[in-house]
């Protein structure tokens, strides 16, 4: 095994073992896990994109949950202590660092990598299993507010062609479960 692979590996790890002690429904292991399908997935269509930075973005995005608001800064201080740890170049961590700050909403990232996992990121929220545990979170004040403008202007948010069409399908696939989950959210 490759040391980046081996990095990647310990990294999972560390964000597996922080997210279960968060212990949060809407940003869970299995969010992560979907975060990293989906930028595998983008990987393939954007090859251009380092790969390891990727990687190590997706499993340690939303490690600053730990503090609700500005989890995304947070989660870049933490990332910043773990990736030295492991001994990264400031390169590499400058970078991770970057794209864990902008996958937020309000984010605007700069970086290719940026770009993928801040999609990703929002590409779960087609996850019929993430939107019920924020649905069942909220007051129906709170949906209206602030989850229904979100989740309409959900595909406008996405940076990359390719996000957009994976959107699309994700949508065309799960329709009828947001017909029965979430009616109010797709009308």
């Amino acid at each position: 095994m490759a040391i980046k692979e081996k990095i990647v590996k310990r990294i999972k790890k560390i964000a597996k073992e922080r997210m279960e002690e968060i212990n949060d429904p809407v940003h869970s292991w299995d969010h992560i896990k979907k975060v990293v399908k989906y930028s595998k997935e983008l990987l393939k269509k954007y090859p251009q994109a380092d790969q390891f930075v990727v990687l190590m973005s997706a499993y340690l995005h939303d490690i600053g949950e730990i503090e609700k608001k500005k989890h995304n800064v947070k989660g870049a201080d933490i990332s910043k202590e773990i990736l030295q740890k492991l001994n990264l170049d400031k390169q590499t961590i400058i970078k991770v660092q970057h794209v864990i700050k902008e996958h937020s909403v309000e984010g605007k990232p700069k970086i290719i990598e940026g770009k993928i996992i801040r999609d990703a990121d929002h590409l779960d929220w087609i996850n019929t299993k993430r939107l019920k545990a924020v649905l069942s979170k909220l007051t129906e004040e709170e949906i209206e507010k602030e989850v229904k403008p979100y989740f309409l202007k959900l595909r406008d948010l996405l940076d990359l062609p390719e996000s957009k069409v994976m959107f699309d399908e994700l949508y065309k696939k799960h329709k009828k479960r947001y017909e029965r989950l979430a009616p109010h959210l797709i009308k």
